[in-house]
């Protein structure tokens, strides 16, 4: 089953992206409520999917990826 974190400001959202995944073979480890929840879980639980919303405190999803991104 393939893992995925979801990092996004609004816990309807994420509840309700986990729900869809979860009828379709994902499997939620992990999710984030900020750009620094969603770097550490990043860390903490390496999913093969991240779903990041653009807009969360403290920083943008953007920024998120060029942190995890391999240089």
């Amino acid at each position: 089953m393939t893992s995925i974190l979801i990092a996004d400001d609004h816990p309807m959202i994420r509840w309700a992206i986990s729900r869809l995944a979860g009828r379709n073979a994902f499997h939620t480890i992990a999710q984030a409520a900020n750009a620094q929840e969603a770097l550490s879980a990043i860390a903490d639980h390496d999913p093969d999917i991240v779903i990041l919303d653009l807009a969360m405190p403290s920083g943008s999803g953007m920024e998120v990826l060029r942190e995890t991104r391999p240089k």
